[in-house]
């Protein structure tokens, strides 16, 4: 069941995804998610 808990891994998936063709403007707002990451898995 898909609930509000997967929601957050979605937009971190898609966040990670972006930050493969990222710009500098979207780097400095998602380093620190890479940071948090490690804590929530």
């Amino acid at each position: 069941m898909i609930g509000r808990r997967a929601l957050p891994f979605m937009v971190v998936l898609k966040l990670v995804e972006a930050e493969q063709g990222t710009s500098t403007f979207e780097r400095p707002v998602h380093t620190p998610l890479t940071k948090v990451l490690p804590l929530l898995t």
